[in-house]
């Protein structure tokens, strides 16, 4: 990287280099264990408490719900609830690994006679399923090379620091390309940490600065406040800059998302949609939404 450009009033030179070390630290880091005290068991070590209130509550949502009756025509409404409730707090209570638990409309919408078993189980895989797979492997290969940080890096290498407004819309811009080529919400939890440890470096060289300034004496007491006064105002700012950063990343990531199928997994739904019978296609869909897209871009 030019140094030059990085040797700013607004970033430490060093950001850089420290920024890629803080990262790296954060990423071979495992994280605290969960405290064993908060997993204690019960019936024989099978339940945590909230498995167990889990598992009561959607016994009762299955035995009572029945009861209620929903609508006269269809009778069997007020079933399909129960069902809904029950694997619902299962999902939530996580009673039986989510995996085990999604399987369960295969089993128990056929029994009730709400859908036969071929219905139920076409539900389960189609073109849109397999173009979130796609999605999902070129969001594993996209974190897997960090692309986002390597791009980021790249623009801010090319306009520098010295504007605030620069940086902001490399990030913005950086967002925003990225989730259209894979799920907005991956975009950000890869372009956050970024974005977090070179704030946090900088507002760590300013806090230094601050500390510095304020632990020297001066031969003038104006000059010393002054000093001060110009560090808290670059910290401040520095907090606010924050703020900004991670809303650009948000606001780019949303904005991006919108101009393709794979950009956020309800546009995909929608495609997949029975009453549109396939004809939403990726083409068709980019061509009405890259430029509501674009124009979101640019109120951003």
């Amino acid at each position: 990287f030019n140094r030059a450009r990085f040797d700013l009033p607004f970033f430490p030179s060093c950001v850089p280099t420290r920024m890629i070390s803080l990262l790296s630290r954060a990423a071979s880091d495992d994280g605290d264990e969960t405290d064993p005290g908060c997993k204690k068991r019960f019936c024989c070590g099978m339940w945590t408490a909230k498995e167990l209130i889990g598992f009561v509550l959607g016994i009762l949502f299955a035995v009572c719900l029945p009861f209620f009756e929903l609508s006269p025509e269809f009778p069997q409404a007020s079933i399909m609830l129960a069902i809904a409730f029950f694997i619902s707090t299962f999902w939530v209570c996580e009673v039986l690994p989510l995996a085990v638990t999604s399987l369960f409309p295969i089993v128990f919408i056929p029994i009730a006679g709400i859908a036969s078993a071929k219905s139920v189980a076409t539900s389960y895989w189609s073109w849109i399923h397999m173009l979130f797979v796609g999605a999902f492997l070129v969001d594993i290969a996209i974190e897997h090379v960090d692309l986002p940080k390597r791009l980021a890096l790249l623009i801010l290498s090319k306009v520098g620091v010295r504007q605030p407004g620069l940086v902001l819309a490399s990030f913005l811009f950086t967002a925003w390309i990225l989730s259209m080529f894979c799920s907005n919400t991956a975009t950000s939890l890869m372009l956050v940490p970024f974005a977090s440890g070179l704030l946090d470096t900088a507002m760590g060289e300013a806090r230094n600065l601050q500390a510095i300034d304020g632990s020297e004496d001066s031969s003038s007491d104006g000059e010393s406040d002054d000093a001060r006064d110009h560090v808290s105002r670059r910290v401040r700012h520095l907090e606010h800059f924050s703020i900004g950063i991670f809303l650009a990343i948000a606001f780019g990531a949303t904005s991006g998302g919108v101009a393709t199928l794979i950009g956020t997994p309800p546009n995909g739904i929608l495609a997949g949609q029975e009453i549109l019978k396939n004809t939403l296609t990726f083409d068709k869909w980019s061509a009405f939404a890259l430029p509501v897209s674009s124009m979101l871009l640019c109120l951003e």
